[in-house]
């Protein structure tokens, strides 16, 4: 599958830097383009339409955050690539597909462009599954079929071959669908699967803590990270992208 790609750095250096290394360790991505700041970004998704945009957070007293508030939904992945650690945890709220600290090594980038592979092969299949349709799932619960924007589910938790979906400001309900199935559904949006039972929205996220191995959510519900899972979530970030809060 061809990857088409934009490059949004604002320093000359560094994205050279990245170009070259995708030119020679990920030739399945084609870069169209190079902009250096939020305006000229929007204007190139909007002209473009890419599948995939590498994000600098640092953009010459923008936020690189800013991009990403401008679209209500996304359709493309995103590589942050920056030098800065802290801007994590606000980014994967965003549920971008994968966070580089620069120097970006070879390892890093195949990493990364693996996880957008895999993104994009979901987004299509999910396509045709269970009736999504503009960012709504229908899901039969009972006797009727209930639907339900992505957005407003917080995680998704198994019970046994049922499923719980927990939505923000509204019950949650269960449905006659298993969570393996479901996360076929939900991952190209971004959704993460931190354990067996439960799949989480990223953007409910609220701190990690890395010693408990659990994810606090906004809400307060805090929920258990698979020892396997858990490693994978150091390898995006050094310091660890979800931080717990002072005095947990």
């Amino acid at each position: 599958m061809k990857i088409k790609a934009i490059v949004v750095e604002d320093e000359q250096g560094a994205a050279n830097a990245l170009l070259s290394l995708i030119a020679m360790y990920a030739p399945e991505i084609e870069v169209v383009e190079h902009v250096k700041n939020v305006k000229d970004a929007i204007i190139s998704l909007n002209r473009n339409e890419p599948d995939l945009v590498f994000l600098d957070m640092d953009l010459k007293g923008e936020n690189g955050l800013d991009l990403l508030k401008a679209f209500e939904t996304k359709a493309f992945e995103v590589i942050i690539t920056t030098a800065y650690s802290e801007y994590a945890l606000p980014a994967y709220q965003f549920a971008v597909t994968d966070y580089l600290i620069k120097p970006i090594s070879p390892s890093q980038l195949k990493r990364a462009t693996s996880r957008v592979l895999e993104q994009l092969t979901l987004k299509k299949k999910a396509l045709q599954v269970d009736g999504l349709y503009r960012n709504i799932i229908s899901y039969p619960s009972g006797s009727e079929e209930i639907q339900v924007q992505v957005a407003q589910i917080i995680r998704m938790q198994a019970s046994r071959n049922y499923t719980w979906i927990h939505r923000e400001n509204l019950p949650a309900f269960l449905v006659s669908k298993n969570i393996s199935r479901l996360e076929t559904v939900v991952m190209p949006f971004g959704f993460l699967r931190v354990h067996q039972s439960h799949l989480l929205n990223p953007r409910f996220i609220a701190a990690f803590n890395k010693k408990l191995r659990q994810i606090e959510l906004k809400d307060g519900t805090r929920i258990p990270v698979a020892r396997e899972k858990a490693k994978g979530m150091s390898d995006i970030d050094p310091n660890h992208f979800l931080k717990p809060k002072s005095g947990k």
